[in-house]
């Protein structure tokens, strides 16, 4: 039975109230109210003072990646604190989210926090009308905010949650057959995160199968505002190698199942409770992976569906290191729209499949993120 569309404005309310609402918890529980420590700023790296002067800052530690993201929107033309970053091309390259935190500006914490979290919510109403017909909208809504990518955005302020959300918005406006904002959340999707190509790809793939080849032509085109962009970067910054990123496909993933990553400073019983749930999510990504290949099988070809994720299933096999799989808060993240897709099949056979799906993979970040609260 076809369920009414849910309105666009209440559920982005919603979606927006739970994850800010989680950071506001956060921070007042563990950054003494800054906004500033959803970056994870690091003691070791020794930003420039102007970077540094007022945000909080987590001792003894290098931090993570938002921290990064946070100069950059600081300093979005590369003229002062980015030149301080290790790899310039690399990080720089991820410019969509850091450049708009810039734009109104004031306080750019905030706008980047905030502008994170709108585009969030908006990926997270059009993955409640992606499964309106297969499962109830509040269900989809909080399944959503499990997703790791969500998790790790809503965190650390990472770009994978605002690149997989504009992700999910161009998959809704495929099916909605809304061209034109489809080519807007492509365009904007690869600027936030290079990833996003894979799924430029597999829409582009899928309208090839249905030889429609001017709308091919115009979804590979969204990349070229992003690949101007890193024109420019390589024109002004030295290459950086990530093959520490590449890996022999599935190997990886299969020692993930057998390797343990204990949390240092965590108790026992936590580290035993959390490497389990790291077995659950490797188990959900190797699902994934097997998904993708019995719908190969069993479609003896490739459909517009299977296009659309195929590029960026490859992807995830070849981009999982042991480096990339071992830390919290990389864990699944990278993999979260194959991750996202194969849910959404699985919400086809039965919404129950699917919901216990997605939560199963977000499991492992989920209940490390609320072990943070402890310390």
């Amino acid at each position: 039975m076809l369920r009414k569309r849910p309105p666009l404005v209440p559920w982005l309310c919603a979606i927006l109230a739970a994850i800010a609402g989680w950071q506001a918890l956060y921070c007042a529980a563990a950054t003494q109210g800054k906004i500033s420590g959803l970056f994870f700023i690091g003691e070791r790296m020794h930003w420039p003072a102007e970077i540094e002067r007022g945000a909080f800052v987590y001792p003894n530690t290098e931090g993570y990646d938002g921290q990064l993201y946070r100069v950059i929107a600081h300093d979005p033309g590369m003229r002062g604190a980015g030149l301080t970053l290790y790899g310039p091309r690399y990080w720089y390259r991820r410019i969509l989210i850091p450049a708009s935190a810039a734009l109104p500006g004031g306080d750019v914490d905030f706008w980047y926090v905030a502008i994170t979290d709108l585009i969030l919510a908006l990926g997270g109403v059009c993955f409640v009308r992606l499964a309106v017909d297969v499962c109830r909208p509040i269900v989809a809504a909080a399944v959503y905010c499990a997703i790791p990518a969500v998790v790790a955005s809503t965190d650390r302020m990472v770009v994978d949650g605002p690149m997989l959300a504009l992700s999910i918005v161009a998959w809704w406006c495929y099916r909605e057959r809304r061209f034109a904002p489809m080519l807007g959340a492509l365009t904007a999707a690869v600027l936030a995160r290079e990833t996003a190509l894979c799924v430029v790809a597999g829409i582009g793939l899928a309208y090839l199968l249905q030889r429609e080849y001017r709308r091919a032509f115009a979804v590979a085109a969204t990349a070229l505002p992003a690949v101007a962009w890193w024109i420019w970067l390589a024109l002004r910054t030295a290459p950086t190698s990530m093959d520490h990123q590449l890996s022999i496909p599935l190997l990886p993933q299969l020692a993930r199942l057998f390797s343990g990553n204990p949390r240092v400073g965590a108790a026992p019983w936590v580290n035993a409770v959390l490497q389990s749930l790291d077995v659950v999510g490797c188990l959900c990504l190797l699902f994934a992976f097997g998904w993708v290949a019995a719908a190969l099988v069993r479609e003896r070809g490739l459909s517009e569906e299977t296009a659309i994720i195929l590029p960026m299933a490859c992807a995830a096999m070849f981009f999982s290191s042991p480096a990339l799989l071992s830390e919290p808060y990389h864990f699944l993240r990278h993999a979260s729209v194959l991750i996202v897709w194969v849910g959404l099949e699985l919400m086809r056979v039965r919404s129950a499949y699917g919901a216990a799906y997605l939560v199963a993979a977000g499991l492992p970040m989920l209940v490390y993120r609320g072990t943070l609260l402890l310390k």
